[in-house]
């Protein structure tokens, strides 16, 4: 019995993972389920006794992705000499040309699932909270400064992060034009002389 469940378990993962990479390939909407079950080589019967719908079957990916990430910033921090903020910087390199493949359709079509918006707002505090802990932390490492209103400036983060997608301005323009012209900037201008010293070393 133990047995089964750990490979219902493994199957969900494995079928999750990969719908997600393919809805961030593709967009949400151009997916299919019939040629996804097609790809896993799986009836999409199989795929609705694992998941109730495609928007759970994406929420499921959205969390998967997420762990993967923490995982890999922490394994990075890990690595010894590296700084937190050294160990970001390598993470968000990484980071940076995996999301160049994603397809702009599939940011544009998160907005239009309820449950997704919900799960959103649901991490949102956890979200923040991390965010904040980041910003200290670069401060006690002396790359951010310290004058800063972190609160405020996360709040504002987060609404214009929301009015971005909401705009469907990713028909327009693509990520790396965006994250140069704003995330890098911002990130730019929180940063010490000594943090800018780290993050010019960086190529995004």
């Amino acid at each position: 019995m133990a047995k089964e469940q750990k490979d219902n378990a493994n199957q969900k993962r494995y079928v999750a993972e990969f719908a997600f990479n393919e809805f961030r390939r593709k967009g949400i909407k151009a997916v299919k389920m019939d040629d996804l079950a097609a790809s896993l080589g799986i009836s999409k019967r199989t795929i609705y006794e694992l998941f109730e719908d495609k928007e759970e079957l994406l929420i499921e990916g959205l969390k998967i992705d997420a762990e993967n990430s923490q995982q890999a910033i922490a394994n990075i921090v890990n690595e010894e000499g590296t700084t937190f903020f050294e160990a970001f910087l390598k993470w968000l390199s990484v980071s940076i040309g995996q999301i160049r493949g994603i397809n702009c359709n599939f940011l544009i079509d998160l907005a239009h699932y309820r449950k997704v918006q919900m799960f959103f707002s649901q991490q949102k505090a956890e979200r923040n909270k991390h965010a904040k802990e980041f910003m200290e932390r670069g401060v006690a490492e002396g790359m951010f400064r310290d004058d800063i209103d972190f609160e405020l400036l996360i709040r504002l983060y987060g609404m214009l992060k929301e009015a971005l997608v909401n705009s469907n301005i990713f028909n327009e323009i693509n990520f790396n034009d965006y994250f140069k012209s704003f995330q890098l900037v911002n990130l730019r201008g929180i940063c010490t002389e000594k943090g800018l010293e780290i993050l010019n070393k960086y190529e995004f």
